[in-house]
């Protein structure tokens, strides 16, 4: 106790304990005081773990807190600080049993250590807040006591779960293999439980883990009939009481076998590393490389603290690294710097702000590490992706150009990026930055990005980037969250973006041990699936079925892979049919291979839902032609029943086709001639005109046309659905048709641009409801009409047709449907 201010007693209190007295007692008389024991009997072996439990109680805190710490000591009984921990702050107890029951974990006991300290802290406010400068008068606790009671420390046994692949990605040529091991057990026999679930929560593997040995265990589970995709592995070792004692929990991927070569590796996707997730270099190394990504962004002056040259020392090292290994690295500038200066007063703006109003504190700084790192990075972005710069365009002129100034110093033309919209200048004027980075929030912002990304370059933007982040965990489901992202990235990667970047798909934590774990997201898994089967691919077009199938096409010479999804199809999935050559397998978000059947026709069948799959190997030409094929026109008003179109072929292929075309006509629609001979070359439109005759009873609506293609050079038969509007002669209607709080909406348009009045009746037929009738009386020339009908509980109708009918009022001839499918 030699040491220890004479105003602070310690000592054992016989009276008090936490089952039975005595307890140690420490009361601090209104200053912050601490009791320490060294004894012998804590003596370690170094690399083990260590358990401590404790039961503490406190008296009189109102203002002042309690705690228990520890750490290992050296043979000299000297601290080892880096490795002490501690319990919460303890106030008062308000709890009936007052006794605080307490754990510590020391863990890989280094090897100077030699015993381990226990430290009791009873800590006035004044400790707890020792900032200077103005504040709040402080309090202190004259009669702070903390008794401390059955001080425990357990020899953890060390049991590991681990795949042995760092960053726990598994490919094929990695074993394939959880590792768990036992050591250190005493007398004590292993007794553990090991559970394996997927990504939807569905338990894959159960194992008991027993032995009657009392040394080291250790136990290899295969994975290797895993499919792949992400899974969360969970330990739970009982103790001699038969309650759990040690739990170990892992998540880790599973990479599908390659599905065209091994050595894939995209520049067209790149990852933003994360400041407050990095992991150790030969992790972010085996990570990038198993991800099969290219380009990295790199944080630099993230904390909007204090610039650290220990911090700008240890990217450089991480950076230089990475581009020995071939990476595409950029500099991302996304936080504050201070000035540097004792004299200047601190900048708590963005980094912008500092460039543009206080150049003298971050300008040595910037200059030194652009100095060491002139060749490593190949641009500098001004802020971070997932926040817009707005401040005023003068202001990013200005510091845009007072960093250019200070990187020329060391980089001929420095090339600078921003984050930035790209819709923050209207109308044809260039963006305040050459090399932007575009944040992709929806989908048809994704949709709008090609005509901007092609306005832009041809104002002479030299390149633009993309970053893609997904949806929030917390606020939206697994599959539908996976499923946006997902079209969010196809639908960015074919708009002509130089690069897409996606946050980092790994993340670290830290065990209850003080063990650091790294471990991939679901995101990790997609994104490589992605980037492989998209590596070497060129944007082809994209297509929207009638029945509600989206097709997205990449090119690699005469071959294709094929997107497919159907945001209309229910989650398990709804069948599609459609030529795709000599295609035989599908591939899901995860990698996973499925074959494909076919139908009497020779189509292949797929199951699509609104997730994305893949579709390699399909002939390149197949998808010209359905891109190419239309009726004209499109939209047609019956008047003497007889009306002139034409099947139009605008081919922009790369070979030769030649064939022959069969129409065939909706019912009740004759056409003539029905058949038709092409000889298709690229770059050349084609027209074939037919007489299409309308039942004069007929009634409006979308009348689907089915074109048959026969190609003499591999044997294909195409069906191409073409779908024409069919008006009344003046009127244009139109439906729409949503779920809204559980409601099924149909909305009926009817707009008149005939000179006469014109009076209807609309009806709307839902499947098993009642049929639904109102009016459009009196719509006047040029007026619009909107007919709006609710039907309860819409969802189940989720996928199923609806149909809109108009009736002439008055025992008019005129009639018109609409069938729609519900979104």
């Amino acid at each position: 106790m030699a040491g220890f201010p004479r105003f602070a007693k310690g000592g054992f209190d016989m009276t008090t304990g936490h089952l039975a007295p005595p307890s140690f007692h420490l009361d601090s008389q209104g200053r912050s005081v601490a009791y320490s024991y060294v004894g012998p009997e804590t003596a370690v072996r170094p690399s083990s773990d260590y358990r401590i439990e404790a039961y503490v109680r406190t008296s009189g805190l109102e203002h002042a807190r309690a705690c228990l710490s520890a750490c290992f000591l050296d043979e000299s009984r000297q601290p080892i600080f880096e490795s002490l921990v501690r319990s919460a702050w303890l106030g008062e107890s308000d709890k009936a049993d007052p006794w605080v029951r307490v754990e510590l974990f020391l863990s890989s006991a280094p090897p100077e250590a030699a015993t381990i300290s226990l430290q009791m802290w009873i800590v006035q406010d004044s400790m707890l807040d020792p900032e200077t400068g103005p504040k709040p008068i402080q309090h202190s606790d004259v009669h702070a006591e903390a008794w401390l009671d059955e001080a425990t420390i357990y020899t953890s046994p060390r049991v590991q779960l681990t795949t042995g692949v760092s960053g726990n990605v598994i490919r094929q040529d990695d074993p394939q293999e959880l590792l768990v091991s036992f050591a250190e057990y005493g007398d004590r026999n292993v007794d553990a439980d090991l559970s394996i679930t997927d990504a939807a929560d569905n338990t894959v593997f159960h194992e008991h883990l027993g032995s009657d040995e009392t040394h080291d265990a250790e136990f290899r589970i295969s994975v290797r009939n895993f499919e792949p995709g992400l899974y969360h592995a969970r330990l739970v070792e009982s103790g001699p009481g038969g309650g759990a004692q040690i739990s170990r929990t892992l998540t880790f991927a599973k990479l599908a076998p390659p599905i065209n070569r091994d050595d894939v590796h995209s520049h067209l996707i790149g990852i933003v590393f994360d400041p407050d997730r990095s992991v150790p270099l030969n992790a972010e190394l085996n990570l990038l490389q198993r991800q099969a990504v290219r380009s990295v962004k790199m944080p630099i002056w993230h904390d909007p603290e204090a610039y650290r040259e220990a911090d700008a020392a240890r990217i450089s090292r991480v950076a230089k690294e990475l581009a020995r290994h071939g990476y595409s690295l950029i500099a991302m500038m996304c936080g504050s710097i201070s000035p540097g200066n004792a004299d200047e007063p601190s900048c708590g703006e963005n980094l912008l702000q500092v460039l543009r109003d206080n150049p003298i504190g971050w300008r040595e700084m910037i200059s030194n590490f652009a100095a060491a790192n002139a060749s490593t990075f190949r641009m500098w972005q001004l802020g971070s992706d997932d926040t817009d710069i707005t401040v005023p365009r003068e202001a990013f002129l200005n510091g845009r150009e007072s960093l250019r100034q200070s990187l020329s110093e060391f980089i001929p033309a420095p090339l600078l990026g921003a984050a930035i919209s790209i819709d923050i200048e209207p109308g044809t004027k260039t963006l305040p930055i050459a090399q932007p980075t575009v944040r992709i929030e929806s989908n048809e912002a994704a949709k709008s990005l090609k005509a901007a990304l092609e306005q832009q370059k041809s104002l002479g933007v030299e390149r633009i980037f993309a970053y893609v982040a997904p949806l929030s965990e917390r606020e939206f489901l697994r599959l539908p969250r996976l499923a946006d992202w997902t079209i969010r990235l196809l639908t960015t990667l074919r708009s002509g973006a130089d690069t897409v970047f996606v946050p980092q798909t790994w993340h670290r934590r830290t065990t209850p041990a003080q063990e650091t774990v790294i471990e991939p997201t679901e995101e990790f898994v997609v994104l490589h699936t992605i980037a492989e089967i998209l590596d070497g691919t060129q944007p082809g077009p994209t297509l929207e079925l009638p029945d509600g199938t989206h097709l997205m096409a990449f090119f690699s010479a005469d071959s294709s892979v094929v997107a497919l999804w159907n945001p209309t199809a229910p989650e398990h999935g709804r069948d599609s049919h459609l030529q795709l050559g000599h295609a035989s397998r599908s591939f899901d978000l995860w990698g996973r291979s499925f074959p494909l059947s076919h139908d009497e026709k020779g189509r292949q069948t797929l199951s699509l839902r609104p997730d994305p799959v893949f579709v390699v190997g399909v002939d390149r030409c197949i998808i010209d032609l359905m891109y190419a094929v239309s009726i004209c026109p499109d939209r047609v008003s019956i008047t003497n029943g007889m009306v002139r179109q034409s099947i139009e072929i605008d081919y922009k292929g790369t070979r030769n086709l030649s064939g022959r075309g069969v129409i065939h006509a909706p019912p009740a629609v004759a056409v003539s001639p029905k058949e038709f001979d092409f000889r298709l070359m690229p770059g050349r439109r084609y027209s074939f005109e037919f007489d299409a005759r309308y039942d004069q009873n007929e009634v409006g609506g979308r009348k689907e046309f089915l074109i048959e293609l026969h190609l003499d050079q591999e044997g294909y038969r195409l069906e191409l659905p073409l779908l024409c509007d069919i008006q009344m002669p003046g009127l244009e209607v139109t439906g729409e048709v949503f779920v809204q709080n559980d409601k099924l909406v149909l909305r009926h348009i009817l707009r008149n641009t005939t000179t006469a009045e014109v009076s209807f009746r609309g009806m709307a037929s839902v499947p098993g409801r009642e049929r639904q009738s109102k009016p459009f009386m009196h719509v006047f020339p040029g007026e619009t009409q909107i007919v709006e009908y609710r039907f309860p509980d819409g969802t189940p109708l989720v996928g199923r047709s609806v149909r809109l009918g108009l009736r002439e009022m008055n025992d008019g001839p005129r009639m018109h449907n609409i069938d729609l499918v519900v979104p």
